[in-house]
């Protein structure tokens, strides 16, 4: 008997692209066909972008959407709602790590249980439920003030879902504890009856609260996940594990990557950093089946590995062009002479039966075209002449929906390469110097909060 599917939800929140890894490739490992992953991202830094891209490239991510600039987690949230095929939802925070069960027995128990509105990280005890038209079970945040504030009351009594069921069936307008929204599942059916989702009177954490006071007020209980999935492998909070980066909460725009690649081009790398080799290879995971790849200015061949490794599983032609050791061109980007032999030597191993190779021995100056390419990289001659040259074969050369990489975007020592891009190409992205032009962008969508008059 097939699972019932469930729906994910992961928000990002710009360049917090170590933590939203962190959470992605956990959900990786334990990931299985009827888990819908559906990831909502806004303000995304370029690394991050690249990050996701590969990520619903390979299959992970099953729904990318990409909201509009600053529109936020509680919102991001609910947007993803609205393109969530499943009746169970599930949000999870990216600095938390869920284990391979803990979503399948959360699923389990709000299917079962129609009186269960939420189930998830309960704080300091095990839920608030009711009996007998009576809230029966719960902890208060503050023995000594206990009641709500007088501008949080007349906020919940202005809210769309108010009934006030929660008030009279607790006895009071009491400030409890209540259920961590970082990690939480729920049925569809419950969300539309609060409005869809988090609600537009609070923010961050207090939405968090605000969420759990509208499924009790619909006489709904809320529960903490099962205790034996208290505890790692299960469920973990990353950010007190991240200790090798400076601000070990958030902000920290890089990715941890294991890929023999890496040390392959070590000795090659023509310049380029290991994190920009790092986001070539991101960039071209994201490439389509039976594309094809033009690298121009390939030296050793550093570049051209990362494109091959990163599409050893994947058809496609790959156009390489370099001067190689033609008489004094190779200095026009400060590089020794290297033979076409020397370069066939080193990427070979990376060229699998599925790849279409063509190599040309050429000074780009001489050439009026560049092949017709759906991805390109760009390392060529670094002078103004050369970079502007190249830069107008590139653009005539990409596909309708291609993807245009450049090296040393904004490095001192070649001060040409930036304006002249910027020149050529409107819209270009950077990470580090390497630059990114894509020819179409994705439509940015925004969560629009309902009317409030119920």
């Amino acid at each position: 008997m097939r699972p019932q599917p469930i729906s994910l939800i992961v928000t990002t929140y710009g360049t917090d692209s170590y933590y939203t890894q962190a959470c992605l490739e956990a959900i990786r490992r334990w990931k299985s066909p009827h888990h819908e992953l559906i990831v909502v991202s806004h303000d995304e830094s370029p690394l991050l972008r690249a990050y996701l891209d590969s990520c619903a490239a390979d299959g992970l991510i099953d729904r990318l959407v990409f909201a509009v600039p600053g529109h936020g987690h509680t919102r991001g949230f609910n947007l993803g709602v609205r393109h969530a095929t499943a009746e169970v939802v599930f949000n999870i925070c990216n600095d938390i790590l869920i284990g391979p069960s803990l979503v399948d027995d959360c699923a389990i128990q709000l299917r079962r249980d129609p009186q269960l509105g939420l189930m998830g990280w309960h704080w300091y005890n095990e839920g608030t439920t009711w009996r007998d038209g009576r809230v029966v079970e719960y902890s208060v945040r503050d023995g000594e003030n206990p009641e709500l504030s007088s501008e949080k009351i007349a906020t919940f009594e202005s809210a769309r879902w108010f009934t006030g069921r929660y008030f009279e069936g607790i006895g009071g307008r009491f400030w409890i504890n209540l259920c961590n929204t970082a990690f939480f599942g729920i049925r569809r059916e419950v969300l539309d009856r609060v409005g869809g989702g988090f609600g537009p009177e609070f923010s961050h954490y207090w939405a968090d609260d605000f969420l759990n006071y509208a499924v009790l007020d619909q006489g709904l209980d809320i529960r903490h996940f099962d205790g034996r999935f208290r505890g790692t492998p299960y469920f973990a909070e990353f950010q007190y594990d991240n200790v090798d980066v400076e601000d070990r909460r958030r902000n920290a725009d890089m990715v941890r990557y294991n890929g023999a690649f890496l040390d392959t081009i070590a000795l090659y790398n023509g310049g380029m950093s290991q994190a920009e080799s790092v986001y070539l290879h991101l960039l071209a995971k994201a490439i389509p089946e039976n594309s094809t790849v033009l690298n121009v200015g390939v030296w050793y061949g550093a570049s051209a590995v990362v494109l091959l490794d990163a599409m050893k599983s994947k058809r496609a032609r790959f156009h390489f062009i370099d001067c190689f050791d033609l008489p004094g061109i190779s200095e026009m980007s400060a590089q020794w002479p290297v033979t076409q032999e020397q370069f066939e030597s080193v990427i070979s191993p990376y060229v699998r039966p599925h790849h279409e190779i063509t190599i040309t021995r050429a000074n780009t100056l001489t050439l009026g075209a560049f092949p017709p390419a759906d991805f390109v990289f760009l390392d060529a001659g670094h002078t103004a002449e050369c970079i502007a040259h190249d830069s107008r074969l590139v653009n005539q050369a990409l596909s309708a929906k291609g993807v245009a990489t450049f090296h040393d975007y904004g490095y001192p020592g070649w001060p040409a390469v930036k304006p002249t891009l910027d020149d050529e190409f409107k819209q270009l992205d950077a990470f580090e110097t390497v630059a990114v032009h894509r020819r179409t962008q994705p439509m940015r969508e925004e969560y629009h909060w309902p009317d409030p008059t119920p």
